[in-house]
């Protein structure tokens, strides 16, 4: 009896049911309106994407520009000197140096910050001098004369503007974010606030 259920065979004209035609694939116009709906979210969230990575770029230079200042800071105290953060900007870089006061600012070793964000002359009012702008710390960390904030943007055109401001004699430093127009974080009336 067993033989007989092994060796049946299927009868004519039927087919097993893996075969049939609707569980072979995606019709056409399913395929057509999937990457339809994949074009239009892509459409939705593209410009969302660039956006943010473009505010992680100006977040990554003001934690940079923070980090600077503050090793500047740490190099017065270590050494018992006075010294001081410089920034400025050439062919469309944000560059940098950490230096003791007296060496010139044309004989630091500057370094690169970024190409993709500017210093905002308005909104900054760090001390400049023959374009280079400059925070110093005396042995003790305080700051050696003038407070300020050096203010970055972004080069496309952008309202959102972050800052480093040095706010106490003492040499207290934070960071700021002005994301509008409307919002005053980074501009000079609020300096000490």
């Amino acid at each position: 009896m067993l033989d007989l259920i092994h060796h049946r065979r299927p009868a004519q004209g039927s087919r097993p049911s893996s075969q049939s035609a609707s569980t072979q694939g995606f019709t056409l116009l399913e395929m057509m309106a999937i990457l339809l709906v994949m074009g239009l979210v892509s459409a939705i969230a593209l410009p969302g994407w660039v956006a943010f990575q473009q505010n992680l770029v100006l977040a990554k230079s003001q934690d940079q520009a923070f980090l600077i200042m503050r090793q500047a800071q740490q190099e017065a105290t270590r050494n018992r000197g006075r010294w001081q953060a410089s920034f400025r900007e050439v062919n469309g870089t944000v560059q940098f140096a950490v230096h003791p006061i007296r060496t010139l600012p044309a004989q630091a070793q500057w370094q690169p910050l970024s190409s993709q964000v500017t210093i905002d002359p308005t909104r900054t009012t760090l001390l400049r001098s023959q374009g280079v702008y400059r925070v110093q710390f005396n042995h003790k960390g305080h700051v050696n004369g003038q407070l300020g904030r050096l203010t970055l943007m972004r080069r496309d055109g952008s309202r959102m503007r972050r800052c480093v401001v040095v706010s106490t004699l003492l040499g207290v430093l934070r960071k700021n974010i002005e994301r509008s127009s409307r919002d005053r974080a980074c501009s000079p009336a609020r300096l000490t606030s």
